[in-house]
């Protein structure tokens, strides 16, 4: 599937690039669309990281890349916050007025080579519907792959059963309008295949704020380590950790098939005193939200969200915004990725994996 992957997407005009993974593995880049869109650890075939099934079909990749409208390709991408202001036209009838602008997605990437990294960079106009203002960005994402973050002396043999490809994003975000016009953060989201669980953990017993309908027990579990949430493409629902509350880590751990597991851990930088900017859309006065999980009821695909978004960049105070997260991802016996999450997320997995 890693090669009629890349082979289809080829074949439908769209300049893939395979980076390899420090420890071996393949991420799958579409420089147009600014994203790695696969991950693939050692000489794995099944992409950790969701990617629309139809890319796997030359017919299908060609009737996706023709549709009109924002089409939902996976992988890993980069919008803008808050989403009520940019992606939502009216908040009277958010569900009919909710628009993905294409400045942003797909956008207009460049590509460039950067050493052993690549860079892709795009240059669009959003508005901010509730504020009724126009603004200018140039938004460039660096991706750097890395090596395991768990040193092989301190795991032992677990360590040397695991396959594993991780990566570098490096993001800024530049105004290039002359005037200032609002509030803006980068929100990455990285979409991940259903059945399995996403783990936010957190400093103190911590429960979320939900955007949607209210996520019942048959999908979250919190305790004093952290969240739990189940993506199952079943129901919609969408959840949020302050950065306070925040160890800056979210995880999502998923049984492949008999004994092999998988697990993506995101590391991000948490700032509880920075300004974050997304709210619910039924609020005006809520924030401070940096960590976002989404699971989707099967309407836009098999597919769940671990999201976050930066501090905010003021326009009126700054010109540019930096931001940096990591991607790690695992896949092997069930035993070893319990241990490698527990070194990572500071939560015991083996409990509530579900």
């Amino acid at each position: 599937m890693r090669d009629s992957l890349f082979n289809t997407l080829v074949d439908a005009g769209q300049s893939p690039i395979a980076l390899e993974g420090v420890c071996g593995g393949i991420a799958t880049l579409l420089p147009k669309l600014g994203r790695v869109l696969a991950l693939f650890p050692g000489e794995s075939q099944n992409s950790l990281i969701w990617v629309n099934p139809r890319l796997y079909a030359a017919a299908g990749a060609s009737e996706l890349i023709e549709e009109a409208g924002w089409k939902n390709f996976g992988g890993d991408r980069t919008w803008l916050g808050p989403e009520r202001d940019i992606f939502v036209r009216d908040l009277a009838d958010p569900w009919n007025t909710y628009e993905v602008p294409s400045g942003i997605d797909p956008g207009n990437y460049g590509l460039e080579w950067a050493g052993n990294s690549v860079k892709m960079r795009n240059s669009f106009s959003v508005v901010n519907h509730r504020l009724r203002r126009e603004c200018s960005f140039q938004l460039t994402k660096q991706i750097i792959m890395i090596p395991n973050p768990l040193p092989q002396e301190s795991m032992g043999a677990e360590i040397q059963a695991v396959k594993y490809i991780g990566y570098d994003q490096r993001t800024r975000l530049t105004l290039t309008s002359l005037e200032p016009a609002f509030q803006v953060d980068v929100w990455n989201l990285i979409q991940v295949p259903s059945g399995g669980e996403a783990i936010i953990p957190t400093l103190s017993e911590t429960w979320p704020r939900d955007h949607f309908e209210p996520t019942g027990e048959s999908h979250l579990l919190v305790d004093a380590d952290g969240v739990w949430f189940k993506i199952d493409a079943k129901e919609r629902h969408k959840i949020s950790i302050t950065a306070a509350a925040s160890t800056g880590r979210v995880g999502y751990l998923r049984r492949l098939a008999g004994d092999t597991w998988s697990l993506i851990v995101r590391n991000i930088t948490v700032n509880p005193s920075g300004p974050y900017i997304d709210v619910p859309w039924d609020s005006n006065d809520e924030a401070g939200y940096a960590i976002q999980c989404y699971n989707d009821d099967g309407t836009l695909g098999d597919f769940g969200e671990l999201e976050y978004h930066s501090t905010a960049l003021d326009t009126n105070q700054a010109r540019e915004l930096a931001d940096c997260s990591q991607v790690w991802a695992f896949e092997g016996p069930a035993e070893c990725i319990k241990s490698v999450g527990k070194s990572l997320l500071g939560v015991k997995l083996n409990e509530r994996a579900r």
